[in-house]
């Protein structure tokens, strides 16, 4: 039996860049079956994720050295670059291969690094052609889409509501995409506010994983009576299936970088998603960072601007942001 392996990382948003990958892979390999290992010692989202895909047949986790090609910039900021070694000195696999572990049905793939020089997805690993409209593969269950369906009914009485992924309380003080709170909880709020001012019948639905309450309760306390009741903080309540149903119920998604409003994009449905200026390292012990056309290298191109806002920290305010979802409520 002939069976394709991927080996990748275990981000949702990285494992849509592979994807677009796998349907020429099996055009031209002719697998039996595909396999995706994502490179995770626990059980995370991503494998119910890639169920809902009509060309993968199975997934499984395994530790295993990676490290996608950082993006540090030695000349700019006289970092010098990793070596290629773990602290066990086993070597750690940078680029995207096949006959990976010397298996020739074995393949690593990557697209982080290309994309964070903000090459453009289609340029990224060029035997196989990239399909860029990954989204079309992805099927709904009956299930989630009663879920969503219900939810809207009982809880937000049908209303027109956007939905927001503020991402995890560490990832949006300490460390990450938004380190040092370039975007805060008064910037939430002001969107919040000024969409409500506009249209006061929306509401607000927070989705994530259980690891995104946090930072949401915060949110949903910081809020006046008045507008709490406005706003659900509904993390950790959903499979990844039934959220991005909800997403697509919504008017429009506001995210925190991650997989969430990457495949939003994917989807073709109005959304926005921040991303960190180029220079403004994402750690405080090292200098790490990307161009900024990251931000938006991966989409379809039609959907740029379009459907999908790629937005930059401090360089859009609340008051950019709004008049974008003003557009689609």
């Amino acid at each position: 039996m002939h069976k394709l392996k991927i080996w990748t990382s275990p981000g949702i948003g990285d494992i849509i860049w592979v994807l677009t990958k796998i349907p020429d892979m099996r055009r031209k390999l002719k697998p039996d079956s595909v396999e995706i290992i994502i490179q995770s010692t626990e059980f995370n989202r991503s494998d119910d994720f890639l169920s809902h895909f009509d060309f993968i047949d199975s997934t499984r986790y395994e530790d295993f050295s990676i490290v996608p090609e950082p993006i540090y910039f030695p000349d700019m900021f006289g970092m010098p670059l990793p070596k290629p070694t773990d602290e066990n000195g086993h070597y750690i696999y940078i680029n995207s291969t096949g006959n990976f572990m010397g298996d020739p049905n074995s393949w690593l793939l990557i697209a982080n690094g290309h994309l964070e020089h903000g090459n453009r997805l289609e340029t990224w690993f060029t035997g196989f052609e990239t399909e860029i409209h990954i989204a079309k593969h992805f099927h709904f269950r009956d299930n989630e889409t009663e879920y969503a369906k219900q939810f809207h009914k009982q809880t937000l009485n049908n209303k027109p509501f956007v939905t927001f992924y503020m991402g995890p309380l560490n990832g949006n003080t300490i460390a990450g995409h938004n380190r040092n709170s370039l975007w805060t909880i008064r910037e939430w709020q002001v969107i919040l506010e000024n969409l409500l001012y506009i249209n006061p019948e929306l509401v607000f639905v927070i989705v994530g994983a259980k690891q995104d309450w946090q930072y949401a309760n915060i949110f949903m306390g910081s809020l006046t009576s008045h507008h709490r009741n406005k706003c659900v903080n509904f993390c950790g309540n959903t499979t990844i299936g039934e959220c991005f149903v909800l997403i697509k119920r919504s008017q429009f998604l506001l995210s925190y970088q991650c997989g969430v409003g990457i495949f939003s994009a994917y989807l073709g449905h109005p959304c926005a998603v921040w991303y960190r200026p180029y220079g403004d390292s994402m750690s405080s012990d090292f200098m790490g960072t990307y161009v900024e056309a990251f931000s938006h290298c991966w989409a379809p191109p039609e959907y740029i601007h379009s459907t999908y806002f790629p937005l930059l920290y401090k360089r859009e305010s609340p008051e950019d942001i709004v008049r974008i979802i003003t557009g689609f409520i």
